[in-house]
């Protein structure tokens, strides 16, 4: 799977806990739009937009996912890059817990990532898991990703 990651000049959907990307599973395209709802709330809580499309733009703008125009009006979203995902993942009581290995811009690295439903609470998890405390990483794949991508553009 590669995930193909777009931004404004500023970064603002990064800044607002956003992310906007092209999602490619062979030869399937899906734009993806994932708006934070939760402010400084764990578990991390977005409402998610997506549509197929036929090729993978360079931009992305409002017309082409309306749901952009309540984060930024008349805003052009350019491509980044790309971050190449290996997923080994099942599910278990309705968790879905997948093995990600990730490359982008040279770099590897692993995630483990955990979706509950609304239905179920960090309770249940933890006893499935059998730990006391759940750690969570604030750093998402699209974080890492750009705080790569900046770096590079500062050298």
């Amino acid at each position: 799977m590669i995930n193909h990651y777009y931004d404004s000049k500023n970064f603002s959907l990064y800044k607002n806990g956003n992310t906007l990307r092209v999602r490619q599973k062979n030869s399937n395209l899906l734009l993806e739009y994932k708006r934070k709802q939760s402010e400084n709330k764990e578990p991390r809580v977005c409402k998610e937009f997506s549509k197929v499309i036929t090729h993978l733009p360079d931009f992305i703008s409002n017309t082409q996912m309306p749901e952009l125009e309540l984060e930024c009006k008349s805003i052009s979203f350019k491509y980044l890059g790309s971050l190449i995902t290996e997923r080994a993942s099942f599910e278990i009581d309705n968790i879905k817990i997948a093995f990600d290995k990730n490359y982008y811009f040279g770099n590897l690295d692993y995630e483990i990532e955990i979706e509950i439903s609304k239905h179920l609470n960090a309770e249940k998890l933890e006893q499935l898991l059998s730990v006391k405390e759940l750690k969570r990483n604030f750093r998402s794949k699209y974080t890492r990703f750009l705080e790569k991508y900046i770096s590079m553009k500062s050298l």
